[in-house]
């Protein structure tokens, strides 16, 4: 097996208040990569990252979205300071406000793609979305 090699990534606020390098791995998951973004950047509820128009996801890999040291990695920030935290609902459960949805094609070549819906999103509007 090959050598998971250390990557310096450039990150870039799309508001211009951070552009640095950032230490990965393509075995690092998007979501440690966010973890190292945030102890250079600082304390942020939400970072958001997209690499030639396309989102980062959490649980995905490095590898798989191709990054390497020449990839520029678009950062947006949904607000700084304390850490949002989500509220939990009467019976102690805590809520999702959005849940994701990985649509895939079996019998095609076609890459698969996530769709972000809400609890209230319903089968017809589901279906509207995966065919726009």
């Amino acid at each position: 097996m090959a050598e998971d090699r250390r990557l310096n990534v450039l990150v870039a606020s799309v508001d211009g208040s951070f552009c640095d390098t950032v230490e990965t791995c393509g075995s690092e998951t998007i979501a440690a990569f966010k973890t190292s973004i945030k102890q250079k950047y600082g304390p942020v509820a939400g970072i958001k990252l997209t690499l030639d128009e396309v989102e980062l996801r959490d649980n995905r890999l490095v590898r798989e979205y191709n990054i390497s040291e020449e990839s520029f990695i678009s950062m947006s920030v949904t607000s700084t300071g304390a850490y949002e935290v989500e509220e939990p609902s009467s019976a102690g459960v805590i809520e999702a406000k959005e849940i994701r949805i990985y649509v895939g094609f079996l019998s095609t070549k076609k890459r698969g793609f996530d769709i972000d819906v809400d609890q209230s999103t319903t089968i017809e509007g589901l279906k509207a979305l995966i065919m726009s």
